[in-house]
């Protein structure tokens, strides 16, 4: 009964006992480092009985959950549920449980296979706040990994070598923007949508590997440039430009600018050919050199020395002029003029 009266006392008081008694009042595992091969998720809600929801799909394969100690009760044992084993490609489950009180709850998965994690959502699933650790189940997919996830603000460091699917992995999580630059995804091949309408995200993914990234497509969308500040978004485009990429991407809709020389060149790299990018985003304003305006430079001093050496050797039987000749070409290189014309010039 202690337990029940605890959770009547101030807003401020709850959630400071609530931090500081977070083992004996049962609300799941504590936030410490996670056992190697668990999967560990942190909720936080806000009211009685309030829904906690965990999205499967594709190969699952004794994959169990162990939700923690979901009531009040401390002689009440922590709640596990077994999920039925499915094949690969199979489809969605979901997993609910609703605490008697609201608090943290760290929930804990192991499994032999976990094909993917996340589900395309229509509304707010507000109570994820944290993911603590992937676990080591093989996991190939976070397609709408945290989709609509409101108030998720913290995923691991490192992303599974196995997954290859990041497609609207963070849209909609309006209050994500933790630095994942450290992320490996050089087995990503789809990155579509994935962090449509993050409004909060600003962050630079410079060293992303995108090697193998056939689809792009949205990745920046209804991010708007009063969240993904210019700066990283040119720093991205640098990093991006400066690896081999696969051609013809489209990076759709981008409400950010190319605010550097090195950013505007990246951006001109990637819609160049062998790239072909599409890249809809606010155009430069600003003038940089190019490599084609150097190419350019050094062709017309190589036309240059080719007509200078043309007119070198038909200016001889013009008396007096072929030098002169040779002084328009090297002071003027755009006046070519020919011994001929010098010639008919002077009678």
């Amino acid at each position: 009964m202690w337990l029940r009266g605890l959770k009547q006392l101030s807003a401020v008081g709850a959630a400071l006992f609530s931090t500081v008694f977070l083992v004996i009042l049962g609300t799941g595992v504590p936030a410490v480092a996670a056992p190697a091969n668990q999967m560990q998720l942190e909720f936080r809600t806000n009211m009685m009985f309030e829904n906690i929801n965990i999205y499967l799909s594709g190969e699952l394969t004794n994959v169990v959950i162990n939700w923690g100690d979901l009531d009040s009760d401390p002689n009440t044992p922590n709640v596990t549920q077994t999920v039925p084993n499915q094949g690969p490609g199979s489809g969605e489950v979901t997993l609910t449980q609703a605490p008697d009180f609201d608090g943290v709850y760290v929930v804990s998965i192991t499994a032999t296979k976990l094909e993917r994690f996340g589900k395309c959502l229509s509304g707010s699933d507000t109570n994820l706040t944290k993911v603590l650790s992937w676990g080591d189940f093989g996991m190939t997919s976070l397609r709408c990994g945290f989709d609509h996830r409101s108030e998720l603000r913290q995923v691991p460091a490192t992303l599974p070598a196995t997954v290859t699917d990041l497609s609207n992995a963070f849209s909609y999580a309006n209050a994500f923007n933790q630095d994942i630059s450290g992320w490996n995804t050089s087995n990503v091949t789809n990155m579509s949508k994935m962090f449509e309408s993050a409004v909060s995200f600003n962050q630079s993914l410079a060293n992303w590997n995108i090697s193998n990234v056939t689809n792009m497509t949205d990745i920046f969308k209804k991010v708007v440039s009063y969240s993904m500040s210019n700066e990283n978004y040119s720093s991205t485009l640098v990093g991006w430009a400066a690896q081999t990429v696969q051609p013809n991407l489209n990076l759709g809709p981008v409400t950010m600018q190319a605010v550097t020389c090195d950013a505007v060149n990246a951006r001109a790299t990637l819609l160049a050919s062998p790239n072909n990018w599409t890249i809809s985003d606010v155009a430069p304003t600003i003038s940089c050199p190019t490599n084609n305006n150097q190419n350019n430079n050094q062709n017309n001093s190589s036309s240059s020395s080719v007509a200078a050496n043309e007119l070198a050797q038909t200016g001889s039987s013009v008396n007096g002029y072929s030098e002169f000749a040779w002084l328009l070409v090297i002071v003027g290189t755009l006046v070519l003029v020919s011994p001929r014309v010098l010639k008919k010039f002077n009678q």
